[in-house]
C-alpha cells in the first residue's frame, strides 16, 4: 500500500519526500572531545540567544567548546556567559557530557538521544553530565530508558551551578536533523530493546493498538474531534490505549509485537525507535498538513515506511500552525474512510451536522487560545507601567 495514498491536495507530497531524502548514513563512528580540567556551565535562558539557552562547557581559560553546543534543526543550545568563578564547585571525576535535557519526551527521543551511544554501547563508568530548566530532571519513563541503555540514575549528573571536573569527554552526536546519522543512533534504542526478558513480550501480542491523546489535558486544550476518530478505530478492531499511563517496558512491549500501530501525528509516532519491527504497519494520522520532519527523518534512519492518512479539516487548518500549539480539528475524512475500506471495514466520513458543531467548538477554543495570551500580556504591561499588580 501506498504510504501517501490518504492525503489531501492541501498536504505537499514532494516536500515530504524532500525531507525523506535529506538524513544521510555516515559510515564509521562518531567522534569525541577530550576536555582536561573543564567547567560545566548549567543551562541558563537568554531573550535573544539559542532557543533552549546558554550554558555548556568551557575549557580552563574560559573559552567555550563548540563540541557541546547542541546545534540540531531549530533545537539550538550553548554558550559561555559571566559568572561567579568562586562559586564554581568541583567533582574530582572524568564524566561523560550528555548535553542539555529538555523534559518532552519527542525531544528526548531525537535530541538528548543523539550523544547517549558512548556510554550505552561502549563499556565505560563515567557519569553522564547534563544541564536542564531549573525544576526538570531526568527520572520516571526518561530515566527508565536509559536504565535499558545500561545507564543507571547513580551515574546521572545534573549540574545547577558551574561546575569543574577532572575531565570531560564530548561525544558527537549521532543524528543531526536534515543533515546524517550513524549506526550507533539507532544502536542505542536496539539495546534498549534487546535488554527487556522475552517473556515480557508474551501478553502484548498480535494487537492493533490505536495510541489515544483524549485523556491528556494538553490535548483537551488544544484539540478538537479525536473521539471520533478513537471510535472508528475501536470499530475497525482496535485496542484503545493511553499511552501516557504505560511505562518504557509496556511500551516497548506493545510497539515489538503488535501487528498496527495508529495514532496522530507528534510525539507518539517518535517512538518508532523503540521497535525493532520491520514488519510493523504504522498508521500516522496528520493533524494538520505540515510535515513532521523529526518524523520523516527517523522513517528513512530506521527504514520504515510510515502511512499517512490526512484527518485534518482544510477549512480550519493552517500550515503554518506547529504541531506542538495547535489548535487543531479533525473527524474522520474520506480519505480515512476510504482507508478502511481498503480494509474491508465500513465506516462512513463524519456528517455534516457533526462536523459543524466541532467546528463550532474549534472556534470557541481557537478565540480562548488566541484570547488568553492577549490578556496576559496587557497585565504585564499594565504591572510595568503602573508598578503594581492587577
Amino acid at each position: 500500500m501506498d504510504s501517501y495514498n490518504f492525503l489531501s491536495a492541501s498536504t505537499n507530497l514532494c516536500e515530504m519526500e524532500a525531507h525523506r531524502a535529506e538524513v544521510k548514513f555516515k559510515e564509521g563512528c562518531p567522534s569525541i572531545t577530550c576536555i582536561d580540567n573543564p567547567t560545566i556551565l548549567p543551562k541558563k535562558n537568554k531573550k535573544g540567544g539559542p532557543v533552549w539557552g546558554l550554558g555548556g562547557v568551557i575549557d580552563k581559560d574560559g573559552a567555550f567548546i563548540e563540541e557541546s553546543a547542541h546545534l540540531n534543526g531549530w533545537s539550538q543550545f550553548g554558550g559561555a556567559y559571566e559568572y561567579d568563578k568562586t562559586s564554581t564547585e568541583f567533582i574530582n571525576e572524568d564524566v561523560i557530557w550528555g548535553g542539555v535535557f529538555i523534559k518532552h519526551w519527542g525531544h528526548f527521543i531525537v535530541d538528548f538521544m543523539t550523544r547517549v551511544w558512548l556510554p550505552a554501547l561502549y563499556k565505560t563508568d563515567k557519569k553522564l553530565v547534563y544541564v536542564a530548566n531549573e525544576k526538570d530532571f531526568i527520572d520516571g519513563n526518561f530515566s527508565e530508558l536509559l536504565l535499558l541503555m545500561g545507564i543507571n540514575t547513580e551515574r546521572l549528573i545534573k549540574v545547577t551551578v558551574p561546575t569543574s571536573f577532572k575531565s570531560v569527554t564530548i561525544p558527537a552526536l549521532s543524528f543531526k536533523k536534515s543533515d546524517y546519522y550513524f549506526q550507533e543512533f539507532s544502536l542505542t534504542f536496539k539495546k534498549a530493546v534487546n535488554s527487556i526478558d522475552a517473556s515480557f513480550f508474551q501478553k502484548y501480542k498480535y494487537r492493533k493498538v490505536y495510541f489515544s491523546r483524549t485523556n491528556l489535558k494538553d490535548a483537551k486544550r488544544k484539540e478538537v474531534g479525536e473521539k471520533l476518530i478513537e471510535k472508528s478505530f475501536q470499530k475497525a478492531g482496535f485496542d484503545i490505549v493511553q499511552p501516557e499511563k504505560l511505562n518504557v517496558i509496556e511500551q516497548i512491549c506493545l510497539w515489538n509485537t503488535a501487528t498496527e500501530i495508529a495514532c496522530l501525528n507528534g510525539t507518539i509516532p517518535l517512538n518508532i525507535p523503540i521497535s525493532n519491527r520491520k514488519d510493523l504497519k504504522v498508521l500516522v494520522l496528520n493533524k494538520s498538513s505540515r510535515p513532521h520532519e523529526n518524523l520523516i527523518w527517523l522513517e528513512t534512519v530506521f527504514d520504515r515506511r510510515i502511512t499517512y492518512i490526512d484527518v485534518y479539516d482544510p477549512l480550519l487548518t493552517n500550515k503554518k500552525r506547529s504541531l506542538g500549539k495547535g489548535p487543531f480539528i479533525m473527524f474522520v475524512t474520506r480519505n480515512l474512510s476510504n482507508y478502511f475500506s481498503q480494509q474491508n471495514v465500513d465506516i462512513a466520513p463524519t456528517n455534516t451536522t457533526k462536523i459543524i458543531v466541532l467546528r463550532t467548538s474549534f472556534l470557541w477554543l481557537y478565540s480562548i487560545n488566541t484570547f488568553n495570551p492577549l490578556v496576559k500580556k496587557l497585565k504585564r504591561a499594565l504591572n510595568k507601567f503602573f508598578g503594581s499588580t492587577f
